[in-house]
């Protein structure tokens, strides 16, 4: 499910979002998705209740559904695999991976450790 922030009239919450889409079935969960806040994966309990949500929101310029199916739990399972991999893989090639998702303030705090450390090497 996505949304445009400006056209909703609800504000958008794990709550608010499942009690909104109850009308088509049962909601199971309601996972938020992405860093803007305008997305959320919806599990209902049923699936036949996944038709009518999508079929509901074709037209809306508010709202746009999709229907995910079992793509969700591939995705998990290729995470896992991954992550099973990353272990086997030699630190040097680990390092690289941890270095991608360093905030700003990590990254100058290890360049200055790294400048240190070479600094001492060179005298």
């Amino acid at each position: 499910l996505k949304w445009d922030r400006k056209k909703i009239k609800i504000s958008p919450s794990e709550h608010s979002i499942a009690t909104l889409l109850s009308t088509f079935g049962a909601v199971e969960t309601v996972e938020f998705l992405g860093k803007k806040g305008n997305q959320a994966l919806v599990t209902f309990e049923h699936v036949s209740s996944c038709r009518p949500c999508v079929d509901a929101y074709a037209t809306s310029k508010a709202m746009r559904a999709k229907f995910v199916g079992q793509r969700k739990d591939q995705e998990e399972e290729e995470e896992e695999e991954d992550s099973r991999e990353q272990e086997n893989e030699p630190l040097t090639t680990r390092v690289s991976h941890s270095r991608d998702a360093e905030t700003l303030e990590e990254r100058r705090l290890r360049q200055a450790a790294e400048r240190e450390a070479l600094l001492r090497e060179m005298q």
